[in-house]
């Protein structure tokens, strides 16, 4: 598992929607084998419940409750190819 990005934010307001879209230039391929993780950080590492997993690449209006710690945005990937060096672009 290759780790791309790794993000902390915090939801300032419970009202917040949250935009977040994946593309790589590079080789258009590349998000079929990619997945999006949201971790809240009030929980523990081993709670897999509150960790939301996304295999689409484009998620919209995703509404998280306001904590004190925030959350960690991890895009992550595991390719059955090799790929060249690229750029990956992450809109939020």
């Amino acid at each position: 598992m290759n780790v791309f990005a790794k993000y902390d934010f915090k939801v300032g307001d419970s009202e917040m929607r949250l935009n977040v879209k994946v593309n790589c230039n590079s080789d258009k391929y590349l998000t079929n084998f990619m997945r999006m993780k949201i971790v809240d950080k009030n929980s523990s590492a081993n709670q897999a419940t509150e960790h939301l997993v996304f295999n689409n690449m484009n998620v919209q209006n995703l509404s998280l409750p306001k904590n004190d710690l925030g959350y960690i945005l991890i895009v992550e990937g595991n390719m059955p190819y090799n790929t060249t060096e690229g750029q990956i672009q992450i809109d939020v």
